[in-house]
């Protein structure tokens, strides 16, 4: 079982080697974090830092891709957070976060350890 921190694969452009990097936890480019995680007391805060105004859906999924928790966010301006709550019956373990925008394109997911 992988766990996806890294994956570095090279590939020949014009003779030049390039290295590939991707880190799917941190997509999002800084615009969008979670804390804390691992997450305790079932809560934790999505903190939107500089994402486009508009309205997101904020998608908690387990590892065999049932809807565990989903709210509407509208987003207004920096540094906005939202609080989420998560049934306090939730198993421990790890659930995927994802954020898609009004027109269903995801702009953020990871993955967070509810303890």
């Amino acid at each position: 079982m992988a766990n996806s921190n890294l994956l570095a694969t090279a590939a020949r452009t014009n003779g030049t080697a390039i290295d590939l990097i991707a880190d799917h936890s941190t997509e999002g480019n800084g615009k969008v974090s979670i804390f804390p995680n691992p997450v305790t007391n079932n809560q934790f805060a999505v903190q939107f830092n500089e994402l486009e105004s508009g309205q997101y859906t904020i998608q908690v999924t387990d590892v065999m891709g049932r809807n565990i928790s989903q709210q509407i966010v509208n987003v207004g301006g920096k540094m906005q957070s939202q609080s989420i709550r998560m049934d306090p019956g939730a198993a421990r373990g790890f659930y995927l976060v994802k954020i898609v925008d009004q027109n269903k394109k995801a702009v953020f997911s990871t993955k967070i350890l509810v303890q």
